[in-house]
Parts: C-alpha cells; structure tokens; sequence
C-alpha cells in the first residue's frame, strides 16, 4: 500500500517533468521542453504546484538515477537518534548572546577551534541551532521591554498632572 504511494508520486513527478526526461535532447528542445513545464506548471496540470527549483530537481534525478531518482528515499540515519548534545547547544545559545551578530557558520567555527565539537559534527543548517538562539535571544528582548515599560510607567507616575494631559 505505502509501495503503491510512493510509485503514484514518482509517476507525478515524471509526469511534471516529462517534456524534459528525454535522454540525449538538443539545447533547443530541452529549452521547448522547460518552456511546456512552465506552462503546465502555471495552468496547474498534474498536480504540479511545486516550485521550478523542485523540477529541476527531479528532472537531475531522473537523469542521474533513472526512476528510482523519482522515488523518496530512507533516512541514511533512519532509527539513530539525531539529537544534539544540550552542552553544546547551550554553548551554541551563549555565542550568539554574546555577539548577537555571528552566524551559525561562525558559532560552528569557534565551537570547531575551541574543541567544543568535531569538524562535521553540527550541520551549517542544523535548524536546531538557529531556533533555540532565536528564542533565546527573543526571550531576552521581552525582558528588556518588560523593564523599559516598568520604568516607563514609573518615570509617568513622577510626572506632574498637567503634562499627562
């Protein structure tokens, strides 16, 4: 059943990217066929409301792997826990706190030269990372404007009446 799922899929994708799977196409006639995926793509034909980048994808696949390129394929770490190791994480928080500014790249660089972790060892795009600053740093943004309205409305009471008004 799940077989059958994924063979539907890839037939979609085949489908979508058709006017260009053909093996061994002149300059001109891979340029007609993209032409036809843009247009069945912007009428909407096959279900192909994907992005071009999506297309282009699948069409490398299928050039490169045939129809098995077409068809989703397992987690190489399938099973293995792909957790991040929370000291490191929290190392990670404490740079971008530090200099709000750096990248991940740059965190990865210094927790690499630090021997914080193993070249390879945290992805660039490890989204991990980039959300567990981000609430970081947000959390830290609420409190500063939770304080500066606290003395806001304090600076306010000391004011005399008539300028309230």
């Amino acid at each position: 059943m799940k077989y059958d799922r994924e063979i539907e899929k890839a037939l979609s994708r085949y489908a979508a990217i058709a006017p260009v799977a053909k093996e061994g196409m002149s300059r001109a006639e891979a340029c007609e066929g993209w032409t036809e995926v843009r247009e069945a793509r912007a009428r909407n034909v096959d279900g192909a409301d994907v992005s071009m980048r999506t297309l282009r994808r699948w069409a490398t696949a299928y050039h490169d792997e045939g129809f098995e390129g077409l068809q989703r394929k397992e987690r190489g770490d399938k099973g293995q826990l792909r957790a991040m190791n929370a000291a490191v994480l929290d190392r990670a928080i404490a740079l971008k706190e530090e200099l709000p500014s750096r990248s991940v790249r740059q965190i990865i660089d210094i927790m690499t030269a630090e021997g914080t972790i193993e070249p390879g060892e945290v992805a660039e795009g490890n989204s991990k990372v980039r959300k567990r600053a981000a609430k970081s740093a947000l959390a830290g943004r609420s409190q500063v404007r939770a304080v500066h309205s606290r003395q806001h409305r304090q600076t306010k009471k000391d004011l005399p009446d008539r300028i309230h008004r």
